[in-house]
């Protein structure tokens, strides 16, 4: 599903949507100090547009990242869907997670690429 106003093929993240991320980074940071933070984004852009600034730490999921999060999603969710509930152990489920590469670290370092 498409963002209302965005186009497809749309090459710089605005400064309206730099300003966004940046408040929810302080945001994050100032509720909780402790906390690691891993900045993301999921938009159709590939670089930082005309008076943006992103946090370094800032990274996207492009539209091909997000096609290959969608395939193992929902495989992962076909799979699932052959057990019963009783079946369901954490075991069984952090196999399927791992298996479809949906953990959350492979969620922060596999769907996700740096803007240039």
């Amino acid at each position: 599903m498409q963002k209302h106003g965005q186009r497809k093929k749309r090459e710089d993240v605005y400064k309206k949507e730099s300003g966004q991320i940046h408040n929810s980074i302080t945001w994050f940071e100032k509720n909780y100090p402790d906390a690691d933070v891993h900045p993301r984004i999921i938009i159709n852009a590939k670089r930082e547009g005309h008076q943006t600034h992103l946090d370094e730490n800032v990274r996207v999921m492009n539209r091909n990242k997000m096609e290959l999060f969608k395939t193992k999603y929902y495989g992962f969710f076909s799979e699932l869907s052959a057990y019963t509930i009783l079946q369901l152990t954490d075991k069984v489920l952090n196999n399927l997670l791992t298996a479809y590469n949906l953990t959350s670290r492979d969620i922060i370092n596999l769907y996700f690429v740096d803007i240039k």
